[in-house]
């Protein structure tokens, strides 16, 4: 599969200072399990990856998303959850490489 058709990696290793505070990042991706181990060992994700390969997130939350052949994936967004509630949603990310920025001082002033 050519990996160029897709999206470069959110994590730039911030992703440790939030465990660190008690909170626990946790991505959703489209793919099958399987592809999802390969990728968060080729990619060395330091968080669990969830797979949402039946769409039933994406659809149930209405999630940003896009199809490359005939394939959906999620786009980039983050959720802030709490005791089963949605309490923020950043979309869209840009630039990703921020963005975790972005979602500290969130957490701080909230």
């Amino acid at each position: 599969m050519d990996y160029s058709k897709f999206p470069k990696p959110q994590n730039d290793g911030k992703a440790d200072h939030l465990l660190n505070k008690f909170l626990l990042p946790i991505g959703i991706s489209t793919q099958t399990i399987d592809y999802i181990k390969e990728m968060t060992d080729r990619l060395v994700i330091p968080y669990d990856v969830l797979s949402d390969s039946e769409n039933i997130l994406l659809n149930s939350l209405k999630m940003p998303h896009f199809e490359i052949e005939n394939k959906i994936y999620f786009k980039r967004s983050t959720l802030i959850v709490e005791k089963n509630i949605v309490k923020k949603v950043f979309y869209p990310i840009f630039p990703p490489n921020k963005h975790i920025n972005e979602v500290l001082q969130w957490l701080k002033e909230n």
